[in-house]
């Protein structure tokens, strides 16, 4: 009764949904100017040379975090395009969709696809309505669809709608192509009488399947995007950033007014069983979000929300899933929370929950303004974790942590003639102390007031991206949070180069009584004094776009004696890639750092950095490794890449501990392997301590 002619084995991917495992699938600002235009996303320069603008970087960051959950809209869209030919299969890799395989190029096309979702024109074209009213609306779509299932505790999946079959008596079935199960015809069952729906890959009988999809006329959990909704280039959508009189979001309501709306999101870091909710108050009692009880409330006039649509099936064992056989799926777990659009003035507190402690990253991305924080922690019995306010129309920021924190932060503001992003970390919070933050572009200046710190050099990272291309980057670890009063930087009377004031509020009285320089110190040296590798990687973040050939001189000096694994200097380089650094750069960096002295080192080296095989082949030439070598360095670095695709498998399973360390015994590692392999599944540290209990290691057998 309805038939598009797409079908899931013909026009579908050949590989799975997958989430944040791929870091170098991300997309860029390269894809971004593609889609937008170089104008409205580069700084300077165009194509792979955009440098982007803090503003298009701060959303690039957090449309890349939310996607961690899973990328499936991501392949959904792509999927259309594919089928009625607006994207061309040729430039990524294959002839046809089936053939594509998870390639960067490719996992870059889902992941800007994947950020459609958040787009005001998409929100607004969404078609809603009980089960029986979605069979109807179909019939009268002429392409595929986007169809959006969502589970009732929050949580949401895509997956492409391309037929209708009517049972008869008002029993319908949407046939679907669901890309965590590449290879199969599904479809969605419709029960018209009873207004019902429900999704289940599983039991021969779907109502005894505990892990499906389902929903009925008030859940409002089925609806669908029309393939019209998503067109070939940004020129036909509002720009999701821009300065201050246009607006600057991830999701916002159609109509939303002049001042434009801010976006909230949480990036859970895959942390499934942590149910992480993210719930924002006014300061007059108004609520949107996740609640303490699991339900989604909202009565902030303006305010939206946007279930991500990207869950990954969890699999019942760490193996490839075989279209023919039968499986019972665990009951689908929201991997990210909700993204909250809401006006951008005003002040927001910000309550992140789960059901145990865990860590999570906080988006804030509104018009002139944007905020990000990593590390912020989200209270155990989903009570409220860290504290935050933010007010983005006035540029501020209260964080106040709920126990011992060294979170990074950055902040991002436009002004007149540029914008200028900040990054702020290296100082270690403990539970009573907070942070103030006010940044008044108009004037130029960073307001920086601490509670009870009075300890830690704070390390500060600011670039000015001007309206006439023109980069400056100042570094300092030379400023002190005092316990009360306040510093003033003044960064808008900063031409550039040498020191910077600030202004000193000793007595918090508003009135500066003094000024200090503060003297203009090496990049590279600033960023690794921010802490961890994972903390030198947030910090880096904001900065890797900016980072001219001395400040890349100096990171990479300053990184060789930071004393960190070579796995660790590998996905740090990866993350730096943004810099462009050159062959020559990268060959005396793995010299310095003494990776080349051991083959086995600088596999896991070269596997965490992803070189393509001319950048192989270049730096393996460059460092004389012969023949035999190179033979004995793929060797190592198959077994590197086996590691990790188990580990990756671990990770789409659902076992419990006892059967995860059955699979990892079974794999017959040695330690040293073993703590490769541990890196890999991305364990938080209390499912990482368990399986070395169940493992019966001795923890201090294992590197790293």
């Amino acid at each position: 009764m309805w038939d598009t002619g797409f079908r899931a084995t013909a026009n579908g991917f050949g590989f799975e949904n997958y989430g944040g495992d791929f870091p170098e699938g991300n997309f860029t600002a390269a894809d971004a100017a593609g889609f937008w235009g170089d104008a409205a996303i580069c700084a300077t320069g165009s194509g792979e040379s955009c440098v982007p603008k803090p503003s298009a970087q701060a959303w690039i960051d957090a449309a890349n975090a939310a996607g961690d959950g899973g990328h499936c809209a991501g392949f959904t869209v792509a999927a259309f395009r594919l089928f009625d030919g607006a994207l061309d299969p040729a430039p990524l890799g294959a002839a046809s969709t089936p053939q594509l395989e998870r390639s960067v190029p490719v996992m870059r096309r889902l992941a800007l696809d994947f950020t459609m979702q958040f787009l005001s024109e998409i929100y607004a074209a969404t078609v809603e309505g009980t089960p029986l009213e979605i069979v109807q609306k179909l019939q009268k779509e002429k392409g595929p669809v986007d169809i959006g299932i969502y589970a009732r505790e929050g949580g949401g999946h895509s997956v492409v709608g391309y037929g209708l079959e009517d049972l008869g008596n008002s029993q319908y079935k949407i046939l679907v192509y669901d890309n965590n199960w590449p290879g199969r015809e599904n479809a969605i069952e419709v029960d018209g009488t009873k207004n019902t729906w429900i999704y289940s890959l599983s039991a021969t009988n779907p109502k005894e399947d505990s892990g499906a999809w389902e929903g009925d006329a008030q859940t409002k959990t089925l609806n669908y995007v029309p393939r019209a909704a998503y067109l070939p280039k940004g020129t036909g959508y509002g720009l999701p950033f821009a300065k201050a009189d246009s607006v600057l979001r991830l999701a916002r309501p159609a109509n939303a007014g002049a001042t434009g709306s801010t976006s909230f999101s949480l990036n859970t870091k895959n942390a499934a069983g942590a149910n992480i909710a993210l719930l924002l108050s006014t300061p007059d009692g108004k609520t949107v979000g996740v609640g303490s009880d699991g339900v989604l409330q909202n009565d902030i006039p303006g305010a939206t929300i946007v279930r991500p649509k990207g869950s990954v099936q969890r699999r019942p064992a760490a193996k490839k899933f075989d279209p023919g056989n039968k499986v019972t799926l665990e009951p689908i777990v929201s991997l990210q929370p909700p993204v909250i659009s809401v006006p951008a003035a005003g002040a927001y507190s910000v309550a992140i929950t789960g059901a145990v402690a865990a860590a999570a990253e906080l988006h804030a991305v509104g018009p002139g303004f944007a905020f990000a924080a990593s590390g912020v922690q989200a209270g155990a019995g989903q009570t409220a974790g860290d504290a935050i306010t933010i007010n983005p129309a006035a540029g501020s920021v209260n964080y106040a942590p709920a126990g011992a924190a060294k979170p990074i932060l950055t902040l991002t503001t436009a002004g007149a003639d540029g914008e200028t992003v900040f990054t702020l970390g290296g100082v270690s919070f403990e539970a009573g102390q907070q942070l103030a933050v006010q940044v008044d572009p108009t004037a130029g200046t960073l307001a920086l007031s601490g509670t009870g710190i009075g300890k830690d050099n704070l390390v500060l990272v600011a670039t000015k991206v001007g309206n006439d291309g023109t980069i400056n980057t100042f570094a300092t670890d030379g400023i002190v949070l005092a316990a009360a009063g306040s510093q003033v930087l003044d960064f808008g009377a900063w031409d550039g180069t040498g020191a910077m004031n600030m202004g000193i509020d000793a007595d918090g009285d508003g009135t500066l009584e003094s000024t200090r320089e503060l003297a203009d110190e090496p990049l590279g040296v600033v960023l690794n004094d921010l802490g961890t590798a994972a903390q030198i990687a947030d910090g880096l973040a904001a900065s890797a776009a900016y980072m001219d050939d001395a400040d890349t001189a100096s990171f990479l000096a300053a990184l060789a004696g930071a004393g960190l694994s070579a796995d660790q200097l590998g996905g740090l380089l990866q993350d730096l890639d943004e810099a462009n650094f050159s062959a020559e750069e990268l060959q005396a960096f793995v010299i310095e750092a003494g990776l080349a002295n051991d083959l086995g080192v600088f596999a896991g080296f070269a596997q965490a950095l992803g070189l393509d095989d001319e950048e192989f082949a270049g730096l393996t030439g460059a460092l004389g490794f012969d023949g035999a070598a190179l033979e004995t360095l793929n060797g190592l670095m198959d077994e590197q890449q086996a590691l990790e695709d188990s580990a990756y498998e671990l990770a789409r399973s659902d076992m419990d501990p006892a059967e995860q360390a059955a699979f990892i015994a079974a794999l017959g590692l040695t330690p040293d392997q073993l703590g490769d392999f541990l890196d890999f599944s991305d364990l938080d540290g209390a499912e990482l301590a368990g399986l070395v209990t169940d493992l019966q290691v001795d923890p201090q057998e294992l590197p790293g």
